[in-house]
């Protein structure tokens, strides 16, 4: 049986040698050539057999360099590199508060440094693009190492999801476009990848292309299992996405930064046969990510901008709250625009507070609370046409 159909069962340490199964090949072009890599596989120790998880053996070919891209030195200091990344982004050390208690940071890195974690590159694939949609694959790789795993659906999958993934559901089995899938537990899933995790290093930076969408879902997942503390192993987050913007400030145009379009435009002369059905599969994907990557030599500036498992974590709660605070205030929807409603829910405005508000001291209230200067802008708005909808609104629910 393929490695890749194996039924996902409890995981061990003791029997991890895996069968390789295929890989989409992936041009690695040279600046002015259309030679192929050659994907040398080998059995490698990395999860259970028992598990269906994909771990390869891949031999990198060199990649040349030919766009310009400042980075700092590789024997760059921990300290003049901490400092340099206070500089751009500002320190990045935030009180520990509400946190769930399961959650340790005095077993966490501060800052995440090159010189002591290991660079994982990772994808997902969803049911849907909404934050709570289910993670149906995860896939990583580093260096010589791949990992790969389809997880059960639990909600519906998205049309939407189905037309980019090729991911979809047949009486409950997970196919990828005619292909049966077999798949893993969430839970399992997860085992299985800190698994991986923990035999590549003791710290890993996991790198995204768009980490705002991978790194909150990802943590979720997590959190949902309660298997925060294995996943301290987790240094920290970075964006491709967000650093290549930064790298290369003169590429211009709709859809340019997306992994597809950089990948041929930079890495190959030709598209990559239908690159829409090959790049939104999470194991194709992080290959291509890491060949990028390392052909504009951005690995250091992935470090620089890097953001710690700690950081992560509350900016996740804080999402979390702020999500919250807009279902409560759910009725202003129709009403005003998302912006002013998180402007609302941000200077923590509720409906039933706003109606009080209202009851006790009238239309005159809203507005000098609403339009009050902090730090010299508008609490929420100034804009009476914006205002005169909130207090109609509050109005309408009395």
């Amino acid at each position: 049986m393929d490695s890749a159909t194996r039924s996902c069962e409890e995981l061990s340490d003791d029997n991890v040698w895996l069968d390789l199964p295929q890989i989409p090949d992936i041009p690695n072009q040279r600046a002015n050539s259309m030679n192929m890599d050659t994907i040398q596989k080998q059995k490698n120790p990395i999860v259970d057999q028992k598990s269906n998880v994909t771990c390869e053996y891949m031999e990198n070919a060199s990649i040349s360099s030919c766009c310009n891209v400042e980075t700092p030195k590789k024997d760059q200091s921990r300290e003049a590199l901490r400092k340099k990344k206070e500089k751009v982004e500002g320190v990045q050390y935030l009180p520990n508060y509400g946190i769930n208690q399961d959650f340790n940071s005095s077993n966490t890195v501060d800052f995440v440094s090159l010189n002591e974690s290991k660079m994982v590159f990772f994808d997902l694939e969803t049911s849907g693009l909404n934050a709570t949609a289910d993670i149906l694959q995860i896939a990583a790789k580093s260096g010589d190492y791949i990992f790969n795993v389809y997880i059960e659906r639990l909600q519906e999958i998205s049309a939407s999801a189905t037309k980019i993934t090729g991911l979809h559901s047949i009486d409950g089995k997970l196919y990828y476009h005619s292909k049966l899938l077999e798949t893993c537990t969430q839970e399992n899933a997860l085992q299985a990848f800190n698994l991986f995790l923990k035999k590549l290093a003791t710290h890993c930076l996991l790198v995204a292309h768009n980490a705002s969408f991978d790194r909150p879902r990802l943590l979720r997942l997590i959190l949902k299992h309660g298997m925060i503390e294995p996943f301290y192993i987790i240094s920290g987050f970075s964006d491709s996405l967000a650093v290549l913007k930064k790298a290369l400030p003169d590429r211009k145009g709709p859809g340019k930064f997306k992994l597809s379009t950089l990948y041929n435009d930079f890495l190959t002369t030709d598209n990559v046969g239908d690159s829409d059905k090959m790049f939104h599969n999470a194991e194709f994907d992080v290959v291509a990510l890491e060949k990028l990557v390392h052909h504009l030599q951005i690995e250091d500036k992935l470090f620089l901008h890097a953001k710690t498992l700690q950081i992560s974590l509350i900016e996740l709660e804080k999402n979390n709250k702020m999500d919250i605070s807009l279902q409560e205030l759910s009725s202003f929807k129709n009403i005003i625009s998302r912006n002013v409603l998180k402007k609302i829910a941000i200077a923590g405005f509720t409906s039933d507070s706003l109606i009080e508000i209202y009851k006790s001291a009238g239309k005159a209230k809203i507005i000098e609370l609403l339009s009050e200067k902090v730090d010299g802008k508008a609490r929420v708005t100034k804009d009476k046409k914006v205002l005169n909808k909130i207090i109609h609104h509050i109005i309408s629910l009395l």
